[in-house]
């Protein structure tokens, strides 16, 4: 993946689970990728590329506190529960037997956008969809 090329259709999240509410099991599968369909225009024609697309493809800032050691391994953990918060699994539409996110960035499918904002929000919670950790 180039970060900084707008056709570049690498999926920067792909998932496939089961949701289960109230007894009801609904198998589902995502794949998100962030291109042309995702560049922010600016508004302002002064700012031109103030919104690049590597900026959407960057998670930023990931609040940690670690302290480096001499030896040891940096680990980055996702708490994949974090990106399903406010997605309403009902509005999905069906896909075969599945029900899929589809990576469309328009507000006729508030789940997947959801999803999408959610991939990207690193802060803002107590329980942080991202964390990293220094292991000896």
């Amino acid at each position: 993946m180039r970060i900084d090329s707008p056709d570049d259709t690498t999926p920067v999240l792909q998932l496939e689970g089961t949701a289960e509410k109230d007894g009801v099991s609904k198998p589902f599968t995502g794949r998100v990728t962030i291109g042309k369909d995702r560049i922010v225009t600016s508004m302002d024609a002064t700012q031109a590329g103030a919104a690049p697309i590597c900026k959407q493809r960057i998670v930023s800032p990931i609040p940690t506190f670690v302290r480096l050691q001499k030896t040891g391994t940096l680990l980055l953990r996702i708490h994949p529960h974090r990106l399903f918060t406010n997605v309403d699994f009902s509005s999905l539409p069906p896909s075969g037997d599945k029900f899929a996110f589809t990576n469309a960035a328009s507000l006729k499918d508030q789940a997947s956008v959801n999803l999408y904002n959610n991939l990207g929000a690193a802060t803002g919670s107590d329980d942080p969809l991202y964390s990293f950790e220094w292991v000896p």
